[in-house]
């Protein structure tokens, strides 16, 4: 304002500021290389040449300069994000393309069983009774099914006696209960989705143990003979043996068809004969040898041309099979003497078993 005689507007005092401040960092800046063109010029004065070095004095080593780790910035940042951003897009591609071929090669096989499935019941023609089941209706279905087997007790009761009518209706209950449990096992753990068969095993020992319990101790239709001592070292074999039969039979159906399940099931006499044999328990004469061959050879004929074919599972099913064997021969072996009951055996053996 002393120059120009008149007071100087706000814009114009703020370009004055800038100018000023301007005109100072120039002159810092100029002091700063000054300083150190000085301090460089200083190095190389103390600093000895290579003339005046002696001959033998050996070469000096260049240092190598680390380079300082900074902060990474925001674009490195990004650049990371987006790298493993990549990264992960493509492994869930991957991924997804993996799933999509396990998705299409279980249609596939769906399909493929679903025709022989449907092949299988046209030459069994099993549509025939199920459109007469729809026109006769359900319930005259259950009533003309009941009446059939009522004329059939009463043949039974007319014509037989009551021994023969008591083994035709244990015979009767066991083809009747066998084929029921299997279709139970299969629908839990295979349709169900139930793949726990050891769980499966110890609900049906602990099923067992309990009718038996009540059939001996609270309703009284099967006394214990108190004077069979029955030695628990024996029990605890016996027990042990059946819980792996049972664990190792349910295995095999998470793996295999009840059909497929069901054939390899006639083994179970070789298995039987083979044991009792090396275990010392009886002799098999040759008859029962060639019966045991020729079941076994015509059973692996009839399974050749299975489609389902799976090694862990027919592995199962010969384990399961083979402990069965094992646990009829060291009950033989072990209540020989003791003339059990069969309530009495289960009263015994179930809880061991259900708790193996």
């Amino acid at each position: 304002s002393s120059c120009t005689g008149r007071p100087l507007q706000s814009t114009e005092m703020g370009r004055c500021s800038q100018l000023l401040l301007l005109s100072l960092f120039s002159e810092r800046l100029a002091l700063t290389e000054a300083s150190d063109n000085r301090l460089q010029l200083t190095a190389a004065s103390d600093t000895p040449s290579r003339r005046q070095r002696p001959a033998d004095a050996p070469p000096p080593k260049k240092q190598k300069r680390r380079k300082k780790k900074g902060k990474p910035t925001n674009v490195s940042l990004a650049v990371a994000a987006a790298t493993e951003f990549k990264q992960w897009n493509r492994e869930m591609q991957k991924y997804t393309k993996q799933m999509n071929d396990i998705e299409a090669y279980l249609a596939v096989k769906a399909k493929q069983k679903h025709v022989r499935e449907s092949a299988s019941a046209s030459k069994m023609r099993l549509h025939k009774y199920a459109d007469l089941v729809a026109k006769v209706g359900p319930i005259r279905s259950m009533l003309l099914a009941s009446l059939a087997v009522l004329a059939l007790c009463a043949c039974a009761l007319r014509f037989l006696s009551r021994s023969s009518l008591l083994t035709l209706f244990y015979t009767a209950l066991y083809l009747t209960a066998s084929p029921a449990a299997i279709l139970i096992n299969k629908v839990i753990m295979k349709d169900f989705g139930f793949h726990y068969p050891i769980i499966v095993s110890a609900l049906g020992m602990g099923t067992t143990s309990v009718a038996s319990f009540l059939c001996v101790r609270v309703f009284k239709t099967h006394p214990i003979d108190q004077s069979k001592p029955v030695p628990v070292s024996n029990l605890v074999v016996l027990g042990a043996t059946t819980a792996l039969a049972l664990c190792l039979g349910q295995y095999p159906y998470l793996y295999l068809t009840v059909a497929f399940i069901q054939m390899l099931k006639a083994f179970s006499p070789t298995y039987m004969v083979i044991f009792l044999a090396l275990l010392g328990v009886e002799q098999p004469s040759r008859r029962i040898v060639l019966i045991t061959v020729g079941l076994s050879a015509f059973t692996a004929l009839a399974s050749a041309g299975e489609v389902n074919f799976n090694l862990v599972g027919v592995s199962f099913m010969v384990a399961a099979s083979t402990a069965d064997a094992v646990r009829l021969v060291v009950a033989q072996k072990l209540l020989k003497n003791l003339k059990l009951a069969p309530m009495e055996a289960l009263y015994y053996t179930s809880p061991i078993s259900g708790g193996g």
